[in-house]
């Protein structure tokens, strides 16, 4: 009979059947992993052959089994002798990566810095930080309105395919750089010695009249 199930996007509280309250488990079967193996499932649990069966117990072991990021589902089921039976559904692999609207910044740029790689399992968690590695890429070339997205892909495999997207937009340009307080030196000799300059057809050759947050904070140094 179930005893307990969760899911990973699930906020409903867990429910346990009191009948198996304080029950001594005397054995735990994992069925439904693919790729995560079983004794990985078990050291993740605090509930072992032997031990006696609660409520907290459970719920803190399904939420261990989820903390992975290795499952969408979990199940513990309990036979009439005693079996702790704990069915999972996997999160599926990456099957491959792809990089779409990636004009200013090359894939191949990114493709070390990207934490989801091909052949693991897929992980929210990764994807989000890989997104906040792409929006810093761009922003440290000045496209500080980049939005970079993601999407999971079904194969007929039953993996997925990753496809980053970015929609780079503009970068932001800086079309006037106003001194002040400068008495002894005139604008352009002070500008000579700074990294932060007004947009202009050299800009096309180089980033230096694109605004960059890092730009601005050493000036005072070179001046």
């Amino acid at each position: 009979s179930l005893l307990v199930a969760g899911n990973a996007y699930s906020q409903a509280p867990l429910q346990f059947s009191s009948q198996w309250d304080q029950k001594v488990v005397d054995k735990i079967t994992i069925v439904g992993n693919k790729t995560v193996t079983t004794e990985a499932i078990l050291n993740l649990m605090t509930i072992k052959v032997g031990s006696k069966l609660t409520q907290s117990l459970v719920t803190n072991d399904i939420k261990n089994i989820f903390g992975s990021s290795y499952f969408q589902d979990v199940k513990f089921d309990k036979s009439s002798d005693n079996e702790l039976i704990i069915s999972v559904v996997e999160k599926p692999t990456v099957n491959d990566i792809f990089y779409e609207g990636f004009d200013i910044i090359s894939s191949s740029s990114l493709k070390d810095k990207i934490l989801t790689k091909k052949y693991t399992i897929v992980d929210e968690k990764k994807l989000s930080q890989d997104l906040r590695t792409i929006e810093q890429a761009y922003t440290e070339k000045g496209y500080y309105l980049s939005k970079p997205t993601y999407a999971l892909e079904q194969t007929e495999q039953g993996s997925v395919n990753v496809v980053f997207h970015v929609k780079e937009n503009r970068p932001i340009q800086i079309r006037k750089v106003d001194l002040l307080g400068n008495e002894y030196f005139s604008d352009t000799e002070l500008q000579s010695f700074m990294t932060t300059k007004p947009f202009s057809w050299l800009s096309i050759l180089s980033s230096s009249g694109l605004y960059k947050a890092y730009n601005s904070s050493p000036e005072t140094l070179n001046l």
